[in-house]
């Protein structure tokens, strides 16, 4: 089983490629800038909870799955780790949690979201930012589940160097 993950992250570079290059933005997608009201402007200090949990309301947990970013390799993904699953539990939240738990891939994020430095706006194992994440999610429209592509722990990138480590 185990090789068969090995054999699938070593095709992930061409297959990420070929992935990143059929994205597009949905035609019946409309993308709007939404700017809500900052909470001061509606809400006195005086009338919020002097606690609060996300991870149990009345008994009921309004949280996604927590992932470890760094098995079994490092990959300084915190940034797409915090994004989606920030997303996810929002969506929990809307749902009022509802139903299956959203679970986003964070695996797409690094594999089509880009590396910065090769003009990308998410991120790599090498770092990114959450204001990236959701551009790029912006832009293309969509982050699939989980399902369709798992945490993987690398991008293309830093599984060259696994393979590779001194090139020279």
């Amino acid at each position: 089983m185990l090789s068969l993950a090995l054999s699938l992250l070593l095709l992930a570079p061409s297959a990420a490629e070929r992935l990143k290059s059929e994205i597009y933005k949905h035609p019946d997608l409309q993308h709007n800038d939404h700017h809500s009201p900052l909470p001061h402007t509606y809400i006195k200090k005086q009338d919020l909870p002097s606690a609060h949990d996300w991870g149990n309301v009345d008994g009921v947990s309004y949280l996604t799955e927590s992932l470890n970013q760094h098995i079994p390799w490092y990959c300084g993904s915190c940034w797409a780790h915090a994004s989606l699953s920030a997303l996810a539990d929002r969506i929990k939240i809307d749902r009022n949690a509802a139903g299956v738990d959203i679970n986003l891939s964070i695996q797409y994020l690094l594999n089509c979201g880009g590396a910065l430095s090769d003009g990308g706006i998410a991120g790599s194992c090498y770092g990114g930012s959450h204001t990236g994440t959701y551009e790029f999610i912006k832009e293309t429209g969509y982050v699939p589940y989980k399902s369709c592509l798992q945490y993987g722990e690398l991008n293309k990138g830093a599984w060259r160097e696994r393979r590779n480590p001194h090139p020279n």
